[in-house]
């Protein structure tokens, strides 16, 4: 049976609830609320559900160290889970793509994303799985940082939630033998 490490890269609390940074978590919370949860488990830094979705396991994790420690916890999840970074599949934030616009590759580098780049360092390897959800560049006169932490504008959230649930279904569509094929339907949107 084929298993998935979903990981989506965030911040935890109410604070950064639906800010651009918190793309993987929206899109963990797309896929929980659309796949029935098996398991749930919390731990001091990490929490996780899991699935069973068109005959493959799904592991929904949430790194709580904040975005830029992301990579810490990936040892524990993987003795819980016995799955490797063949099975992860990263969902994070992109300031180079339009707003909502998704993009799904195997392997490459951070993209400047430091939570991405803080698993890179962790597992000592690039060569997994990233979707990416577009946020797009902020204007003058923000700065990346507030940006990324800032809420949207409502037409803005629209789009980027659309883009989440975009994601998640997507996703639920793996089953180990078709990462082409999704990663083509994403791409091509």
């Amino acid at each position: 049976m084929a298993a998935f490490l979903l990981m989506g890269l965030g911040n935890p609390g109410p604070a950064y609830h639906l800010t651009r940074h918190n793309a993987g978590f929206c899109v963990l919370d797309n896929f929980a609320a659309s796949h029935e949860v098996i398991k749930h488990k919390t731990a001091s830094n990490y929490s996780y559900t899991k699935h069973l979705v068109n005959g493959a396991v799904f592991y929904c994790v949430k790194p709580l160290t904040y975005m830029n420690l992301s990579g810490n916890i990936l040892n524990d999840i993987k003795k819980k889970t016995g799955l490797d970074t063949e099975n992860l599949v990263v969902i994070c934030d992109n300031l180079d793509l339009p707003l909502g616009r998704l993009r799904l590759k195997q392997g490459g580098g951070s993209a400047g994303q430091k939570g991405l780049q803080n698993i890179i360092e962790r597992v000592g390897t690039a060569n997994f799985a990233r979707l990416y959800v577009g946020i797009g560049r902020p204007q003058p006169p923000f700065t990346v940082v507030d940006y990324v932490l800032g809420r949207f504008p409502p037409v803005e959230e629209e789009i980027f939630l659309a883009g989440c649930a975009g994601a998640a279904h997507f996703l639920a569509q793996l089953n180990g033998t078709n990462f082409a094929e999704v990663q083509a339907k994403i791409n091509a949107g």
